[in-house]
């Protein structure tokens, strides 16, 4: 029987390079877009379900106990041999993880995944390190000639297949576009406000487009009460042909 991967969004995308990887069969479904019915889902042998689909709350009524449902998690922790630290909580965890990720890189080599790094099953026994980068800057210090310090930064990142990733969430307010495989930076613009979530990509006609949601956010809010501003603002970019 086929597998089916449920969601598409970047765990989603982590599955199929995986199972690609497994050579296994498998379909996609995107809630987002597809007819999502429970007929549909029940007679694949075993379902890849991404964080964010909570099938007991979209079919109430439905006995999904039957259902094989595998996360990106429970694939991590049966095949990785490497020595794991879980950070869980409702505030915080993003900082923690951050300054934690940077203590253990001075010592070792140290993978940040997760929804605030690279993908879990990307990360399967692999050591390797592709690229780092600062992610940020402070104005104080770019005008002093010190640049690309990094800051906290709590908004998300987006890829895409055309080796792009679209990141925002920084103190300094920017929405970034950096390549994917090397880690260089094509583009930044300082935006009203902090972007506060991941960025939406889309295409209309052949043309792609950004959507970046800029409002400041709660939680950056709480440790730079001086620095961040609140708004409601949706900042939106294109891809030049």
């Amino acid at each position: 029987m086929k597998s089916l991967i449920l969601g598409y969004g970047v765990t989603g995308k982590s599955f199929e390079s995986y199972l690609k990887l497994q050579n296994k069969d498998f379909d996609i479904i995107d809630p987002k877009i597809d007819n999502f019915e429970f007929s549909k889902i029940s007679e694949y042998s075993d379902i890849y379900i991404s964080p964010g689909i909570n099938l007991r709350k979209t079919f109430p009524n439905k006995n999904i106990d039957n259902l094989n449902l595998i996360s990106d998690l429970d694939i991590f922790f049966q095949q990785d041999n490497s020595i794991k630290i879980g950070i869980t909580g409702t505030n915080g965890k993003s900082t923690l993880c951050y300054h934690l990720y940077q203590l253990l890189n001075k010592e070792s080599s140290c993978n940040l995944i997760g929804n605030i790094g690279n993908p879990v099953l990307d990360n399967i026994n692999n050591g390797k390190k592709i690229w780092q980068i600062p992610f940020g800057e402070y104005e104080e210090l770019r005008s002093e000639g010190i640049q690309r310090t990094g800051t906290e930064n709590f908004g998300g990142v987006t890829g895409t297949e055309g080796n792009l990733i679209f990141a925002t969430g920084t103190l300094d307010k920017k929405f970034y576009v950096f390549n994917s495989t090397t880690g260089d930076e094509l583009f930044s613009y300082e935006m009203p406000y902090i972007g506060s979530a991941p960025p939406t990509t889309y295409q209309i006609n052949g043309k792609q487009y950004i959507i970046v949601h800029a409002t400041g956010g709660k939680s950056l809010m709480q440790g730079y009460p001086n620095i961040v501003q609140n708004g409601n603002m949706l900042v939106a970019f294109s891809i030049k042909d």
